[in-house]
This record gives structure tokens, sequence and C-alpha cells, in this order.
């Protein structure tokens, strides 16, 4: 079980990159609170900023949503910390 979630750390995060960098984000927001009401909400745009931002491109990532950069962040920590966890590495 230990070896199946040592993986899982490691090789998901490679394929959501992958999939990311060859243009996964050319489709219609799902945003329900969008397309019912036209209101946006906090996390609109979030998906493609996300995407923007590993394709590199920072000043259109922060056009489409400006907490990118917070929450990018803080699942790259919460990541380190399931890999330390995991690997048993000393810090």
């Amino acid at each position: 079980m230990i070896l199946i979630r040592k993986y899982y750390l490691v090789f998901v995060p490679m394929g959501l990159l992958y999939i990311a960098i060859n243009g996964f984000g050319s489709s219609q927001t799902l945003c329900l609170s969008n397309f019912l009401f036209n209101i946006e909400c906090w996390g609109c745009g979030l998906g493609r900023a996300t995407i923007e931002l590993l394709n590199g491109n920072l000043s259109n990532a922060l056009e489409l949503n400006n907490s990118i950069i917070i929450i990018m962040i803080l699942l790259f920590y919460a990541w380190l910390n399931n890999i330390i966890k995991i690997f048993n590495i000393r810090r």
C-alpha cells in the first residue's frame, strides 16, 4: 500500500503537468455560478490559470485568477510534505 502511495505522489503530478503543457485548457468554463447566474466566483479561471502558469505564462495566469500563485505554493507545500513523510526524509 505504501509503495502504491509513493508512486502516486511522484507520477500523478508528472502526468498532470504533461496534460497541462499539451494544451488541455482551451475549453469553455465549467463554473456553475458563471453558467447559471453569469457571476464569476473566486475560483473562476483557476484551472485555466494553472495551465497558463505551468506553460510559463505568468501574466496570463494572473489575469485569469489572481490567487493562482498562493494556491500553487500551498499545493506544492502539501505535495512536498507528503513526499517527505512517505519517503522518510529527515529535515
